[in-house]
């Protein structure tokens, strides 16, 4: 369930106020009363009083009061009779049955009771007008596919996706430059998932069953484990970021959190997409601190007040541009190359539209830089990039010649021809690259004014394969032998180690020109090899030998994936496959608790 926040924080409401807007309802939290267990329900006094005010003029008191009585004080909210007075009588059905439903709930009543009002909620949502706000149904579907009761939680979760896609058009709205991203989408081989990738983790905290504030405090939570919220804070504060761009890079981490949380459990996701999520989210947790102390160490301060000031913007942008890099992902090859583009032109314009005010120039060229880093940051590691795309390219029969000219590039992109922040290839290139999704290739130009900024972007990016959270990503829950993907494959768990600290971090560190991003990012690689061999590897070996019985001391007998090899061409026993299993297992416990990594951010969501 969504964390809650006191009440006593949102700010007081006399019956001189006007009704709420969309704006005030998103800040402020749900009433937080439940009708008794037993009898008719009743109406806590408090919740009574914050109705009347807030209610709009079209709806009487006294259908408050009723709507009130009948479905209980939480789930009749004030947010859902005002929305029903203004948007009809089918949005009123629809929220009446899904308040009815958590009532239920939440008073321990029958599945079917509930499973009867969810079924009423889906049939009426066929009937709802185009264009209705559907924030509040969203939130509480959401709250009810939390329910412990598989078929209520499947039933809600089929209502929240039929919610989403009818949301669609309104998340899409707030991005604005509609046609521009509309063509963006459209130009992917699944345009139908993206939209509802998108509509699913981003659709705003009330879509989501809570408020900013509730998803501000869960990932203060989150990042209290390992220090990193404690140690970001601290930097934000040495480097004189500003209070209202702290809190937007906050808020909008918080988003994030929040959308990968939601892509968890996204029915129209695979589950190895769904999983996908959750890795996104420990990688994306540390990526951001990374960024935070390369940018605090690498940058030089300036002497003038504006050149400070300048630098926090700056540092600012840097910040989001490495937060929404990798915030919209899934497990498939085109993902792998495209969704740069996404976090930059999709996820950023989005979360920054709700976290600062666009209208003013501040704003706007943190916004603009930030979308500017976000694209230029896939550029590493270079040669694991041109391979995957190499790869596309040969399953969509691409002529050699055309596919070499586009891999060549990538492979090496501070040297390929670019004009604005962009590869030039052939039209024939181009035209090869966006009939399979992908519409270019963004690389960076050292002489833009963001350049460094950029070589920060990505050299965070590159450092989580020298981080503890980072190679259990890549090589416990990347790589495999048996991975559908043949250059993601080993023959041993220290192979799989081996692509991240030793190829990937090398490979990824020749796009890293800036000599001061270059030294941090040897010095992370050195420190993590060490400790290696002098640390982790030594504990995995003496937890193995415990999990097999042995007595303290005795010599590590053959384990397939750790000290031999297993094959590699899918074709594994079930006894290699259990090696495999617990050499994975074992080396994420050992580098979790070394680098304070959480496995499971959001309790118990990986199914």
């Amino acid at each position: 369930m969504w964390g809650t926040v006191d009440p006593a924080a949102a700010p007081a409401r006399t019956p001189t106020e006007p009704p709420m807007t969309k704006t005030d309802l998103a800040a402020r939290p749900p009433p937080l009363t439940r009708p008794a267990a037993a009898g008719a329900p009743v109406p806590d006094p408090t919740v009574a009083a914050e109705v009347e005010p807030r209610v709009d003029p079209g709806l009487t008191r006294d259908a408050a009061r009723q709507a009130t009585l009948q479905y209980g004080g939480e789930a009749a909210t004030a947010d859902l009779l005002a929305a029903a007075a203004t948007q009809g009588a089918a949005l009123k059905n629809v929220a009446q049955a899904l308040g009815a439903a958590l009532t239920q709930l939440e008073a321990g009543g029958r599945p079917g009771q509930v499973l009867a009002r969810l079924k009423a909620a889906q049939g009426g949502v066929a009937l709802l007008p185009a264009g209705a706000d559907l924030s509040s149904l969203r939130g509480l579907t959401a709250r009810l596919a939390g329910a412990r009761h598989p078929e209520i939680r499947a039933a809600a979760t089929a209502l929240g996706v039929t919610l989403a896609k009818a949301d669609a058009p309104r998340v899409l709205a707030e991005l604005g430059n509609s046609d521009l991203v509309e063509a963006l989408i459209a130009g992917t081989p699944d345009p139908a998932k993206v939209k509802g990738m998108l509509t699913t983790f981003y659709p705003g905290a009330t879509a989501l069953g809570t408020t900013q504030a509730n998803l501000r405090a869960e990932l203060d939570l989150d990042l209290a484990q390992g220090g990193i919220g404690r140690e970001l804070q601290e930097i934000l504060e040495r480097n004189g970021i500003p209070a209202h761009l702290s809190e937007a890079v906050m808020g909008m981490m918080a988003e994030v959190r929040a959308g990968f949380r939601a892509g968890t459990t996204a029915s129209e996701l695979s589950p190895a997409d769904r999983d996908m999520q959750r890795t996104n989210w420990v990688h994306t947790r540390v990526e951001v601190l990374k960024a935070a102390r390369a940018f605090d160490v690498g940058v030089p301060r300036p002497r003038s007040i504006e050149g400070m000031q300048a630098r926090a913007r700056m540092m600012t942008a840097a910040l989001m541009g490495s937060l929404c890099s990798d915030a919209f992902k899934d497990a498939t090859p085109h993902s792998l190359l495209w969704h740069n583009r996404a976090g930059a032109e999709l996820v950023l314009p989005l979360l920054a539209g709700r976290h600062m005010d666009l209208a003013t120039p501040e704003a706007q060229e943190i916004l603009q830089t930030a979308k500017k880093l976000a694209h230029e940051h896939q550029i590493t590691p270079a040669l694991f990039m041109s391979g995957a795309m190499g790869g596309q390219l040969a399953a969509a029969k691409v002529p050699e010649a055309v596919a070499k000219e586009i891999t060549g590039k990538l492979a090496d992109p501070l040297g390929a021809p670019q004009e604005g922040g962009e590869i030039v290839f052939s039209p024939e290139a181009r035209a090869r690259m966006e009939a399979i999704g992908v519409p270019g290739w963004a690389t960076m130009d050292p002489k833009s004014p963001h350049f460094v900024a950029s070589q920060v972007v990505a050299l965070a990016d590159v450092l989580q394969y020298a981080a503890p959270d980072g190679l259990i990503k890549i090589a416990v829950d990347i790589r495999d032998p048996e991975q559908p993907m043949p250059f993601m494959r080993d023959a041993n768990i220290k192979a799989a180690v081996g692509s991240s600290v030793g190829f990937s971090l090398v490979k990824g560190l020749e796009a890293i020109v800036d000599p001061a991003m270059k030294a941090i990012g040897e010095a992370e690689g050195d420190l993590m090899n060490a400790s290696l061999v002098g640390k982790l590897y030594p504990e995995v070996e003496r937890r193995l030998a415990a999990a097999l019985g042995l007595p303290e001391g005795a010599a590590l007998p053959v384990v397939p994936y750790w000290n031999a090899d297993v094959p590699t061409d899918g074709k594994l026993t079930d006894a290699e496959r259990d090696s495999v299993k617990l050499v994975k297992a074992t080396l994420r416990d050992v580098l979790a608790e070394a680098g304070g990594v959480p496995m499971d951010p959001f309790g118990a969501n990986k199914e």
